[in-house]
């Protein structure tokens, strides 16, 4: 909030010293600082599934509880990646990555001091906020930085970067809850943090959009989140409580409708959260399509 309340005439309107900065920029270097803090999100999906019956045991609830401290994660970071990467483009994208990387490592500090566990699934959403404000920013900055025959490259690389991440969290969340306990879990996220921070302070450029004076909008960015929530929610919980349950069924049928809505609403209003003329690109629709399927 401090930072936002700071914001200058110069934070608001791009200007040519920008990108007279983006050109001196080591372009590697910055794909480094944003892949290391990208890593640690991704990893922290799925860190904590081998800790479950750790947790179970250490803080006296069941399992299904526990599995909330992971559903609460995925669902907030769901939800909140659309909203934050149009947020990027009015506040400044290195601006709101640092932002999101000292929300994360500093929820990862207070989950590991978790008493219970309800402290521990307020802290996860809190994760949540700060890996949305680092993965929504991430492939922007990587699209700012790198010239178009240089793009591919380093989008393969953050792709490579959240398949890796994916794998080897629950091996990882293994070792480390073997031999050091499940604090450490959410402990190793704190030097991983503040290092990605210091690095990418000290080599992101402004990285301002030209969209900066277009409205946010807020319709949009509330029909989305709940649509996407309440439908992974639904599919999240159907295999425990039953694709039958009335429980599932209404939460499935809740985001369908939210994410219709949102549709219809994007469709229709002048500066839309997602811009669905994207999907005209076939070679852009095919490539949402695999990665959906």
């Amino acid at each position: 909030v401090f930072w936002f309340g700071r914001m200058t005439e110069k934070d608001q309107f791009p200007v040519t010293a920008a990108a007279s900065e983006l050109e001196q920029s080591n372009p590697w270097m910055i794909l480094f600082s944003v892949a290391l803090g990208l890593f640690m999100v991704v990893i922290d999906v799925s860190i904590l599934s081998i800790a479950m019956p750790t947790l179970s045991r250490t803080m006296n609830a069941s399992l299904e509880e526990i599995e909330w401290a992971l559903i609460a994660y995925s669902v907030a970071l769901t939800g909140l990646v659309p909203f934050f990467g149009r947020i990027s483009d009015v506040l400044g994208r290195k601006r709101l990555f640092l932002t999101g990387l000292l929300i994360f490592s500093t929820a990862s500090l207070l989950a590991a001091l978790s008493p219970s566990i309800l402290w521990l699934i307020g802290v996860r959403l809190l994760q949540a906020v700060g890996g949305a404000l680092i993965t929504s920013n991430t492939l922007a900055i990587i699209t700012d930085t790198f010239p178009a025959g240089r793009r591919g490259v380093a989008m393969g690389v953050q792709g490579i970067i959240i398949s890796g991440g994916a794998a080897l969290g629950p091996s990882l969340g293994g070792f480390l809850v073997t031999h050091f306990g499940w604090h450490s879990v959410f402990l190793i996220n704190v030097p991983i943090g503040m290092i990605a921070a210091l690095l990418a302070a000290l080599v992101l450029p402004p990285l301002q959009s030209n969209r900066t004076l277009e409205p946010i909008d807020w319709t949009g960015a509330a029909t989305l989140m709940v649509g996407m929530s309440t439908l992974l929610l639904g599919l999240t919980k159907g295999p425990a409580w039953g694709w039958s349950s009335l429980y599932v069924d209404l939460l499935i049928a809740a985001g369908l409708l939210m994410l219709g809505i949102f549709l219809v609403h994007e469709m229709r209003t002048q500066f839309p959260l997602v811009d669905l003329s994207l999907f005209r690109n076939r070679e852009f629709a095919a490539a949402q399509m695999a990665g959906l399927f």
